[in-house]
């Protein structure tokens, strides 16, 4: 098991599962890694909030990157049927 100082930023901030994690999370260096923008994306619909839905929101409908936007149309998704968060615009 790897410790937390070995993990990458997206991975220790989505595992303490706080949703103040998000602008961390919101703040990535480069939006163009595909690998890193999954973790950050992922790690945002799991913690969800509104905060983590406006970004997604963002990412899928303005992105340079398809792959990206439609992992970012899927996430927002996954968070959209979550009971407790409320629905970004589209």
């Amino acid at each position: 098991m790897r410790k937390p100082y070995e993990m990458p930023l997206s991975e220790r901030l989505s595992s303490c599962a706080n949703p103040r994690a998000v602008p961390a999370l919101t703040k990535a260096k480069s939006m163009k890694d595909r690998r890193e923008m999954r973790k950050i994306i992922d790690a945002l619909a799991a913690l969800g909030g509104q905060e983590a839905a406006d970004y997604l929101s963002f990412v899928a409908d303005a992105h340079e990157d398809e792959e990206i936007r439609n992992m970012a149309k899927a996430a927002l998704a996954r968070l959209k049927s979550r009971p407790s968060v409320k629905s970004a615009s589209p």
